[in-house]
């Protein structure tokens, strides 16, 4: 559980940070803007990883059948296809974000910028940035546009259902802790 807790905890700082991002974009004026919003809206979603070893031993075991709670084995087995399909959703998710960002070419000048900032032979004077702060340009509609499907398709809707996954995990852990009492 405290893994889960940890997680949300990080997913809720990236939501924070990308709201705070987006409203920088619209006061942006310098590169330095641009970098300070790049910072906190950067990056797809972090792959959800839970642990499955011991429902994998269970189920190859069949140690999972010997529980006296039929319900209890409906419970397990559903909560781990919830995650999987969760798992699978952020998965189709990072993709489209990812393809948003790499396949616009509206996106290139932004995307060039980024990439050449910390290049220190990249003279950033010569890079085009004209489209910082003109909300007529295609590159800061395309920007805009990314940023703003990344927080609400991504960060926002990543932690209601992160939400029920952890509302998941603490009904399941309650119930195997009834499990386990029953058998004393």
């Amino acid at each position: 559980m405290s893994t889960l807790e940890s997680q949300d905890s990080i997913f809720a700082k990236k939501e924070i940070d990308a709201a705070l991002g987006l409203k920088l974009i619209y006061k942006a004026k310098t590169i330095e803007d641009i970098k300070a919003v790049s910072s906190l809206t950067a990056g797809l979603w972090n792959e959800l990883f839970i642990n499955k070893n011991t429902y994998n031993e269970m189920i190859n075991s069949g140690s999972m059948y010997t529980m006296k709670s039929k319900e209890l084995q409906k419970k397990i087995n559903k909560y781990y296809n919830l995650v999987e399909a969760h798992v699978e959703y952020i998965r189709s998710v990072n993709d489209e974000q990812s393809a948003l960002w790499t396949l616009e070419p509206s996106m290139y000048p932004a995307k060039f910028l980024l990439s050449q900032l910390e290049n220190p032979r990249m003279d950033i004077k010569q890079i085009d940035t004209t489209w910082i702060n003109n909300p007529k340009s295609a590159t800061y509609l395309a920007f805009d546009n990314y940023l703003n499907s990344n927080q609400e398709v991504n960060n926002v809707y990543r932690r209601k259902v992160f939400k029920r996954i952890l509302t998941a995990a603490y009904s399941l852990f309650m119930d195997i802790e009834k499990e386990l009492e029953s058998r004393k």
